[in-house]
């Protein structure tokens, strides 16, 4: 479970003699939470064309605001809240352009705030009530390119819970004994991989040695919660080759007792590993990458069940039925499927998608946020543009938890989207994996 370590808000009103008073809050929020200068400014412009946007779309006058800013480590967060407000979300497309009329221009702001951060997106539930979002990550320095001093193999090790620099010597043998297919991007930045653990949002535990080899590491897992119930994990990565298969062993064990505490139903591997016990884990699936981007044909995902999964109902279109009823029998999932369907009742005029980016692979991962009229053609300008900028493989996940997502099945296959693989529990509901096929 995530665990901000500080958090700190400020409650004013939509309305412009109080912009000074916000950009202030902001300003100063980040730079406590140990944001850089760069980061901190492109967060206090993000903030000034918010509040201007809001207070010129809010109409009346004593509309409040709160403004929550929260502290994740390798990350600020800040939550605009606010009661409903009706504006167009266009402008936190990636694809978003401005056209020179006056409607083009309200919507500028947003554009701009959108481009000075690293994720903007809409919220809207019960519990979370109406805001926008904005996140913006900490800029952390490459780890060092030189290779590690040689170490001798390790005679005896312990599996342990890793402080900050056992995780940093961690991310960095990391880097050195797999190629760039088997970890995450983070893992280029040693001090992020540790901030991410401290923070709570990653767990991991790392086989170090004993006695005169106590600080020597010979191998770690990392694993995150997603969804309603599922862990994601990355490894097990071993760096002893003599003892390789007991180290990876043990890893896995000590990462399967630390989950059971959970109420996760399943573990999933997204980064799997050569050293991976088969014999703990189910085939999940598999994914075809670009040739191009370092992978080596078909990449496999491996999951393991962790407790009984009693069933649920989920959404989905019809064309997308035949895939989920395959992965449904084959997994042993039970699962009811209810049928979504535009029947000519209103949509928004313009859909939402936000993207993710691993720039090293040229892999990108779209999710919807906003269910829209042009969703069709706005996922062609996604593809086009990402395509254009040399993303090979580009993603998209849908909840199948979401009714409303559902939708989406026809606009997704008119534009070469295909389903590739089924995450059981891993949103609110499962969510299925699209892949974009090029002709």
């Amino acid at each position: 479970m995530n665990r901000s370590l500080h958090q700190v808000s400020l409650k004013t009103y939509l309305e412009t003699p109080f912009l000074p008073l916000v950009l202030s809050f902001a300003e100063e929020s980040t730079k406590a939470f140990g944001l850089g200068l760069i980061e901190t400014d492109k967060v206090r412009l993000a903030c000034e064309e918010i509040f201007l946007h809001l207070s010129r779309i809010a109409q009346t006058t004593g509309r409040p605001l709160e403004i929550e800013a929260s502290n994740h480590l390798y990350y600020a967060e800040l939550r605009f809240l606010f009661d409903s407000l009706h504006f167009d979300p266009y402008a936190f497309n990636l694809t978003a352009h401005i056209t020179p009329d006056e409607t083009g221009m309200d919507d500028l702001g947003l554009l701009i705030a959108a481009r000075s951060v690293d994720r903007l997106y809409m919220q809207h539930g019960q519990r979370e009530g109406s805001g926008l979002v904005l996140v913006k990550e900490k800029e952390y320095a490459e780890g060092m390119d030189d290779a590690p001093h040689h170490e001798a193999p390790l005679d005896h090790f312990t599996v342990r819970t890793p402080d900050a620099e056992l995780l940093k010597r961690f991310a960095r043998g990391i880097r050195h004994s797999y190629d760039v297919p088997f970890y995450p991007s983070d893992y280029r930045y040693p001090a992020k991989v540790a901030d991410m653990v401290t923070s709570g949002d990653y767990h991991a535990v790392v086989a170090v040695g004993t006695g005169k080899q106590a600080g020597q590491i010979g191998g770690g897992v990392v694993w995150s919660a997603v969804g309603k119930g599922m862990i994601v994990f990355f490894g097990p990565y071993v760096f002893d080759k003599g003892l390789g298969d007991r180290i990876a062993v043990s890893l896995i064990d000590s990462f399967l007792n630390h989950i059971a505490k959970t109420e996760a139903t399943f573990a999933i591997t997204m980064y799997g590993t050569p050293q991976l016990p088969r014999d703990y884990f189910e085939l999940l699936g598999t994914i075809d990458y670009q040739p191009s981007q370092g992978h080596t044909g078909s990449r496999p995902f491996y999951y393991r069940q962790l407790k009984e999964d009693t069933g649920c109902q989920v959404w989905a279109h019809r064309e997308l039925e035949p895939f989920l009823r395959t992965e449904y029998s084959r997994l042993f999932l039970p699962r009811e499927i209810l049928t979504v369907t535009w029947e000519g009742e209103q949509r928004q005029p313009h859909s939402v998608f936000t993207a993710r980016f691993d720039r090293s692979r040229k892999t990108v991962r779209l999710r919807p946020v906003l269910d829209g009229e042009d969703a069709a053609s706005n996922l062609a300008d996604h593809v086009r543009l990402l395509m254009g900028e040399g993303f090979g493989d580009i993603f998209l996940e849908m909840d199948l938890g979401r009714s409303w997502q559902g939708l989406l099945a026809p606009a997704l296959l008119q534009n070469r989207f295909v389903p590739v693989l089924l995450l059981p529990n891993a949103g609110r509901g499962d969510v299925v994996v699209f892949q974009h096929k090029q002709p």
